[in-house]
């Protein structure tokens, strides 16, 4: 199912990851065992060095479409006070 996240307050950066790259993810059900994208375990996680991603900044009134076969979306952490709603 597609989803949708409203940006109502401040920033947020978002990060999706496509569905080919699934295998490469190290999916535990729905959620990444990478923890910390930005600085992988490649040691624990080699194949996660083939991963591509999607990233934007999210600004107040800013809609993002999330399709419902990604297998994992990520917010990484407000970039200032934020509000969303999904």
């Amino acid at each position: 199912m597609d989803n949708a996240l409203i940006q109502v307050k401040g920033s947020k950066h978002a990060v999706l990851f496509p569905p080919t790259d699934a295998l490469n993810l190290y999916l535990n059900g729905d959620k990444s065992e990478v923890l910390d994208i930005e600085n992988p375990d490649f040691d624990r996680f080699p194949r996660f060095r083939n991963v591509s991603w999607h990233e934007c900044c999210l600004l107040p009134g800013d809609v993002l479409h999330i399709p419902g076969k990604y297998p994992l979306s990520k917010y990484i952490g407000d970039l200032d006070t934020s509000g969303s709603l999904d």
